[in-house]
C-alpha cells in the first residue's frame, strides 16, 4: 500500500487558521490557548511591577489582563467597552483569558494607564515575534502599514469674529 504525503506550507496553515477564525471563534480561541503561551512572553520586570504596585494579590492575573487586550487586538474590537460586552457574552473568551468574571472598564483603564511603558514593550515584542511570520505569509501585506484615524479627534480652535 502506497501512502501519499502532502507537503503543507505555512500559507496553507494560515488559510486554515483564517477560516477557523472567521467561521468558528470558539475553536479559534481553543487553538490559541493550546499554542500561545502569553505568560512566557511577559518580562519578569512587568510581573514585579504589576504585583508590587498594589501590595497585595490582585483579583486578575497579569496574563489574564494581557490576554484580554491581545484578544481585543486579534478580534479587532475597537473599544474596551465592546471588549467587556464580548467577554460577558462569550464564555470561551473569558476562559481563554483566564478570567473568573469580567473586569470593570475602570480596571482596564487603570491597567493601561499604570503600565503603559510595559504594555508598549510587550506589544512591540509581539510584533517582533509575529513580523517574520507575516513576511513569510505575504511580504506585500506584511510591509503595508495602515492606521484607522476615524476615531482620532484633532484640536481645532473655533473661528470667532473679533470684537471691535
Amino acid at each position: 500500500m502506497v501512502k501519499l504525503y502532502k507537503q503543507v506550507s505555512f500559507a496553507d496553515t494560515f488559510e486554515e487558521c483564517k477560516d477557523v477564525f472567521q467561521n468558528n471563534k470558539p475553536k479559534f480561541l481553543k487553538l490559541l490557548s493550546q499554542h500561545l503561551d502569553l505568560s512566557s512572553l511577559i518580562p519578569q520586570d512587568f510581573y514585579w511591577s504589576y504585583h508590587k504596585t498594589l501590595g497585595r494579590d490582585r483579583k486578575y492575573s497579569l496574563s489574564s489582563m494581557l490576554s484580554a487586550l491581545v484578544l481585543q487586538k486579534i478580534l479587532g474590537i475597537p473599544t474596551v467597552s465592546l471588549l467587556i460586552i464580548f467577554l460577558n457574552l462569550c464564555h470561551e473568551a473569558r476562559e481563554f483569558c483566564g478570567l473568573p468574571d469580567v473586569p470593570h472598564n475602570s480596571q482596564f483603564t487603570r491597567f493601561k494607564q499604570d503600565f503603559v511603558i510595559y504594555l508598549e514593550n510587550f506589544f512591540n515584542h509581539l510584533v517582533d515575534i509575529t513580523e517574520p511570520i507575516c513576511q513569510e505569509i505575504n511580504t506585500t501585506l506584511a510591509s503595508t502599514i495602515a492606521y484607522d484615524t476615524s476615531g482620532i479627534e484633532t484640536f481645532v480652535t473655533e473661528n470667532k469674529p473679533q470684537s471691535s
